[in-house]
């Protein structure tokens, strides 16, 4: 074999592997990129969920009391079966 044609091989696989590594760092970078809008969009649409212990306003509550887990509203906290922060 002679040297020039030694140098082309050569060449031509530092060339083959600069393109794998350039294809490894595009698909990590790809990635990257597509966790970080996996996670604000999870951010999105969970932040804009009510709590299951918000209740909407107008359904005829008291404003005032004891939190009932139980029913999921507000009272005198004297409800029997009732479930109130102090039980928890």
């Amino acid at each position: 074999m002679e040297i020039g044609s030694q140098i082309g091989m050569l060449y031509s696989n530092l060339r083959y592997h600069k393109i794998m590594e350039f294809g490894r760092n595009t698909y990590s970078l790809a990635n990257t990129v597509r966790q970080i809008l996996r996670w604000v969009t999870d951010s999105l649409v969970t932040g804009t969920e009510s709590s299951s212990l918000e209740r909407p306003l107008g359904d005829g509550a008291e404003m005032t009391g004891d939190y009932n887990f139980r029913t999921g509203k507000m009272d005198c906290g004297t409800d029997p079966a009732g479930w109130y922060e102090d039980d928890l």
